[in-house]
């Protein structure tokens, strides 16, 4: 299944994504901080380098870190790579945004996937971190590959 290319805002979310450390209260409060609550004024405000990290409240070593990540990541790339990879990007004005999401009080920013996003499909999510070993990147493929053969959404 091929699916369009991410638009700017998801594609910067995906940006934002790939930063350390940044889960979704410091995401909350680096948007904040932004004119318009945009990923995409979030990231311009990495790349500019004028990130004040008492309000978002986070250590200014870590800022620096997703300052200098922010300037090097070239975003056509990263689109390509999506692009490549066959994944779905989703968010809350997506269309395929899933229904059961749209009421949660703390929905993620975004989704990826593979295949449909019905309402009735079981899923389950596998869960991990962002510095996962070789074996565990192995086993979650492994499970996700499984279930998704079995009918089984994974998230």
């Amino acid at each position: 299944m091929k699916y369009a290319a991410p638009n700017d805002e998801q594609l910067h979310h995906v940006a934002l994504a790939s930063l350390t450390d940044l889960g979704p209260r410091r995401l909350d409060r680096l948007l904040a901080n932004t004119a318009d609550g945009s990923a995409m004024s979030a990231w311009a405000l990495l790349t500019s380098g004028n990130v004040d990290n008492t309000l978002i409240r986070v250590d200014p070593k870590l800022v620096a870190e997703w300052i200098r990540h922010a300037r090097a990541l070239d975003l056509d790339q990263l689109r390509a790579h999506v692009v490549k990879s066959g994944v779905e990007v989703v968010d809350q004005s997506s269309d395929s945004w899933p229904e059961q999401l749209r009421n949660d009080p703390e929905p993620p920013r975004l989704l990826f996937g593979r295949g449909p996003l019905g309402p009735v499909t079981p899923s389950v999510a596998i869960v991990g971190t962002r510095r996962c070993t070789q074996y565990g990147r192995r086993v979650a493929r492994q499970l996700a590959g499984d279930l998704g053969a079995r009918g089984i959404g994974v998230v």
